[in-house]
């Protein structure tokens, strides 16, 4: 069978009315390893309901880049779930988080939505975030500072942040990722719903062949290609982080977390770290998968610190 997506072919080639403005020839590898230079919104985040999925990839599809494409690596936090989201919709005609629940979830009995249906709200805890005291995000702030004051490994941070890498709306409320409108959105970066023992098992299954019980995610070989080594750092919108991704996964190779800031990903492990201190990943050498979610975020410094501590524990185990 003739696979449906080819991530070497432009963007275009899926996603027409996105070749415009200096964005013609990004490949969809691009987006899928943070290369597009895509990282934020020219004209800022568009208000309005985060249900609405055409207001955000219509913005995106008709701006230009914050630089040329391919030419540096930027963690896209947010819009790569609308930018990788519209391709899997253009292909297969479906949302990401119907695909995911029909081709993955139900099939496999994996306890994650992206798109919280109403019926499990009150299973949902909320979160609680750092930047909830009403006082903005701190890391906006670094947009004021004259390039002559701040270091020079921090200057793409600054044009990323002034890029909405990081941004908020001034409509949106305290506590907002609380709101039904936001758990039922389909925001494939950003509000994934579901249990760590869930993300293990997704990862488990992954890492073992990538099928059970009759259903397969993907073919073995197609997740080798995925792993393969595409985009490091230094991230220019992560602070200059050494971070390593695949097609999609943030990957172990490579990567020299220092203190608790970045997850301890080593060897070949693939996956990806959130925002709030949680962390998801696959191991195929040693054929597990492991799943951590929190529902307060650490402070930055230590973003990491509780899944670190637990990671420790748990290779300190299998290498007895």
């Amino acid at each position: 069978m003739k696979a449906k997506l080819d991530v070497n072919n432009k963007v275009s080639f899926y996603w027409p009315e996105y070749g415009c403005n200096g964005k013609e020839n990004t490949k969809v590898s691009d987006l899928l390893c943070h290369r597009s230079a895509m990282f934020g919104f020219q004209e800022g985040m568009p208000s309005g309901p985060w249900q609405n999925w055409e207001v955000f990839t219509k913005a995106l599809e008709s701006q230009k880049p914050f630089k040329e494409p391919g030419s540096a690596q930027g963690y896209h936090a947010l819009t790569y779930g609308w930018l990788v989201g519209e391709i899997i919709r253009r292909v297969d005609g479906r949302h990401a988080g119907q695909y995911f629940k029909e081709e993955i979830a139900d099939p496999l009995g994996i306890d994650f939505q992206i798109g919280l249906s109403e019926k499990d709200f009150d299973r949902c805890a909320d979160m609680i975030m750092q930047l909830d005291s009403g006082k903005g995000n701190p890391i906006d702030y670094i947009k004021y500072v004259p390039n002559f004051i701040l270091p020079k490994r921090f200057w793409n941070m600054k044009e990323a942040v002034k890029g909405g890498a990081f941004e908020g709306r001034e409509e949106d409320p305290v506590g907002y990722h609380n709101s039904p409108d936001w758990r039922m959105a389909q925001v494939p970066s950003a509000n994934g719903h579901g249990t760590a023992q869930s993300l293990a098992k997704l990862y488990g299954i992954l890492s073992n062949g990538c099928q059970r019980d009759g259903h397969s995610i993907m073919k073995p070989e197609t997740l080798d290609y995925a792993i393969i080594p595409l985009s490091s750092g230094p991230d220019s919108v992560l602070f200059g982080s050494n971070i390593t991704f695949g097609l999609g996964y943030e990957l172990g190779k490579d990567s020299m977390p220092v203190g608790n800031f970045a997850p301890k990903f080593k060897d070949a492990m693939f996956g990806h770290a959130g925002v709030g201190g949680g962390v998801a990943f696959g191991d195929i050498d040693n054929q597990l998968g492991f799943g951590f979610v929190c529902n307060q975020m650490h402070e930055v410094k230590n973003l990491y610190k509780t899944v670190n501590e637990i990671m420790d524990a748990l290779f300190a185990e299998l290498e007895k």
